[in-house]
């Protein structure tokens, strides 16, 4: 009789472990974009331009915006979703700071992704402490936001170099190269070039 129960427990576990795996599109798809805020919320790059487009983070927001639309997961997980674009948009707000609504949000996230969300949580602690190698600190000097003249228009780019007076960018968001005469940049966007152009030659 113990044997048939136990049979019969490990049969009714191993089912809904089958269901969960079954089930796992929208808790994987929340832990990664979970696991990405927590690890853009302290950078430069978000407390600077957030989710503007052709920033590196608009990709992270419009994801979430265009599951939202298709409603096709479960209910907990639609819930778990409005309360991951609420936690990035009050990040933004915050710069990235922790307060009562994002320790609640991030909860009432982590119920739905599941506790080894937690192992990798801390794992994104961990890396933030990792001193960085020579290329990594590199390219993270060289990373600003530059705009043009007019305003209207700015990007996340890593410096690439200067020739003829034709400035060389790398946008962040898609690794495109852009070019663009420095004139034609912001007077704050020329300064930063010529500051770290002095930088180096120093």
């Amino acid at each position: 009789m113990t044997r048939t129960l136990l049979i019969a427990a490990l049969a009714i576990l191993s089912c809904c472990q089958s269901t969960s795996a079954e089930d796992s599109e929208g808790v994987a798809f929340l832990r990664k974009h979970y696991v990405q805020l927590l690890k853009f919320k302290d950078s430069a790059t978000f407390k600077d331009v957030g989710f503007g487009t052709g920033g590196p983070h608009n990709r992270w927001l419009t994801d979430l915006e265009s599951v939202r639309k298709t409603n096709n997961y479960e209910r907990n997980e639609r819930i778990a979703l409005g309360d991951l674009l609420n936690l990035g948009m009050e990040f933004l707000k915050t710069h990235g700071a922790e307060n009562d609504y994002t320790k609640f949000a991030r909860k009432e996230i982590e119920k739905v992704i599941g506790p080894d969300v937690m192992e990798t949580a801390a794992e994104v602690h961990q890396e933030k402490g990792k001193t960085l190698d020579k290329g990594d600190q590199d390219e993270k000097r060289r990373t600003a936001t530059f705009r043009d003249a007019s305003g209207t228009f700015s990007v996340v780019a890593i410096f690439k170099g200067i020739s003829n007076g034709v400035i060389t960018l790398q946008r962040v968001d898609d690794d495109r190269e852009i070019k663009v005469p420095k004139e034609k940049l912001a007077a704050d966007s020329q300064k930063w070039i010529n500051d770290y152009i002095a930088e180096t030659r120093k």
